[in-house]
């Protein structure tokens, strides 16, 4: 949806969080599909993982992209 210009505009601006499960699985090889995705969305990520190894390491790429975009961040470890 995001890749194809015609219904980006019209699904984009309707989006307002994007929820990813086993956020982690961005990290894997071969994933970079997903990386894409979250690089292009346009609303705030909520990731959800029970297993990321390195937690720390993760969430500063990640708070580098949601920030760039002008979002507010925070990790949440529970």
């Amino acid at each position: 949806m995001l890749l194809n210009p015609a219904l980006a505009r019209i699904w984009t601006p309707r989006i307002r969080r994007v929820i990813v499960d086993e956020i982690h699985a961005v990290a894997e090889e071969g994933s970079g599909m997903w990386e894409q995705v979250l690089l292009m969305n346009p609303a705030p990520i909520i990731g959800l993982s029970a297993t990321v190894g390195a937690p720390e390491r993760f969430s500063g790429w990640l708070e580098s992209v949601e920030e760039r975009c002008g979002r507010k961040y925070s990790l949440v470890i529970q």
